[in-house]
């Protein structure tokens, strides 16, 4: 297992790959392919995807790969260092932003 770590690690950092193909599948099945650079951050595809999908503007997303949560606090971060190579498929999860909470003793109501 380390040593596939090593050679998928490997690959992503490889001067011979130039861009990277991914794949981006919703919740609900739609699969969609996207191509970015080998330098792309994990922001940069982030915006990429909410552009693609033409999501509302109290959507976020989270990206999934292989069932991790990919941090927002990692957006900064190239693909290639948080794991994302060529070939490489990821969940889109949408997630809305709370409009509104009133609490009232242990109790609260959300509004979305």
């Amino acid at each position: 297992l380390l040593r596939a770590t090593q050679q998928a690690l490997s690959h992503c950092d490889s001067d011979l790959v130039r861009a990277m193909d991914l794949q981006l599948c919703t919740m609900n099945g739609e699969v969609r392919s996207f191509q970015v650079g080998k330098d792309a951050t994990l922001g940069e595809l982030r915006q990429l995807v909410v552009a693609a999908f033409t999501y509302g503007a109290d959507v976020q997303i989270a990206l999934l790969l292989e069932n991790t949560k990919l941090r927002r606090d990692s957006d900064a971060k190239r693909l290639s260092e948080i794991g994302v190579c060529n070939g490489s498929k990821l969940t889109i999860v949408k997630e809305r932003s709370c409009r509104f909470v009133m609490c009232f003793g242990d109790n609260a109501i959300v509004w979305l």
